[in-house]
């Protein structure tokens, strides 16, 4: 099992420079780290699977680590999944990148 931190950040300077033909925006930004941060546990397996002790996370296929680890399994093509358990440290919504 491997386990990291994901440390929240703050912007300290943010200036949207305009919409991308993908429907994404170029940003030129300034982030600062913090001393605050989740808990990620990660374990091979059959099927992703993402759990949080946030209940408000819950809806696992919208769950950003969700649909990163799809992404990477599409991507490089290899088989079986991928368990991931996120410890939320950093509040949701509050501008700190959680």
């Amino acid at each position: 099992m491997l386990k990291i931190k994901a440390y929240a950040k703050i912007n300290m300077y943010l200036k949207v420079l305009g919409q991308r033909q993908d429907g994404y925006h170029d940003m030129n930004m300034i982030m600062q780290s913090v001393d605050l941060s989740d808990l990620l546990s990660f374990k091979r397996a059959e099927h992703i699977r993402v759990r949080c002790d946030d209940k408000r996370l819950a809806n696992e296929q919208k769950n950003t680590a969700y649909r990163a680890a799809a992404a990477f399994f599409d991507y490089t093509g290899l088989k079986g999944g991928i368990d991931i358990k996120i410890n939320k440290h950093i509040p949701l919504m509050a501008g700190l990148g959680g």
